[in-house]
């Protein structure tokens, strides 16, 4: 895939959010993620987003027709890509043209895309995926879960499912700008492997952090560092959090 084909990476960056990928675009986003601001830039503000409204009451079904109009929104300026387009903000210096207003057709469907798992009124996939909460699949299957603890209260889980580890924060602090969590599996006589990098609010959904490419019985405990920027480390530097899997 064309590195530069931003409007495939925001929509494999919506469904990383939503953990709605199968393994082959979950790799190659995050291979792309780990070197591209603005898809992990993306991502967090999708992730805010969909942790905002995990704590709204749930709301009336929304009509049927909305999904249609949001790909009919999308299909539409697929044909109006090489009309002119009118920046919206003065203020906006980035450069503005039909991949820049497809971005913002897309992250509007991608938003409201979220807004409708989150309430649990309708239920579509991306990439052919039924959308099911990490927490709801996790408990059906009884999938592995490590508690991890910080100055011996439990502040996170860590959440291993379909060989992906999900975080749920219940504890920690919301990730500090600037900065991001990175997930750690640590084995016996290995030194600590990086999953990946998150950014979590207390209380908020499950949020991915990376594939799990061994067995959970080869791994010894579940680590979170605190790190600046939002690369991974080859080792952890402030670890904050740990926790044991037996």
């Amino acid at each position: 895939m064309d590195a530069d084909d931003h409007e495939r990476w925001a929509e494999l960056a919506a469904g990383h959010v939503l953990s709605s990928l199968d393994d082959a675009d979950e790799a190659a986003y995050l291979e792309h993620s780990s070197h591209c601001e603005s898809c992990r830039q993306l991502e967090r503000d999708l992730s805010e987003t969909l942790g905002e409204l995990a704590q709204l009451p749930a709301q009336m079904a929304p009509p049927p027709s909305l999904r249609a109009s949001i790909m009919k929104a999308v299909i539409e300026d697929d044909e109006k890509r090489t009309a002119t387009v009118v920046p919206i903000d003065v203020a906006d210096a980035r450069p503005h043209g039909p991949t820049s207003t497809r971005k913002s057709v897309w992250m509007a469907a991608a938003a409201a895309g979220i807004a409708i798992v989150v309430a649990g009124s309708i239920a579509w996939g991306i990439g052919g995926h039924k959308q099911v909460s990490v927490a709801e699949r996790c408990a059906k299957v009884a999938c592995p879960t490590v508690a991890l603890d910080a100055d011996g209260k439990q502040v996170a889980t860590v959440m291993v499912l379909d060989k992906t580890a999900y975080v749920m924060a219940e504890g920690l602090p919301a990730t500090p700008s600037g900065h991001s969590y990175v997930l750690w599996r640590i084995s016996a006589g290995k030194s600590p492997v990086g999953v990946g990098a998150l950014h979590t609010k207390p209380s908020a959904s499950p949020v991915k952090a990376g594939s799990i490419t061994v067995p959970v019985s080869d791994v010894a405990s579940f680590a979170i560092s605190e790190e600046p920027g939002d690369a991974v480390p080859a080792a952890p530097t402030h670890v904050i959090a740990q926790g044991s899997t037996t």
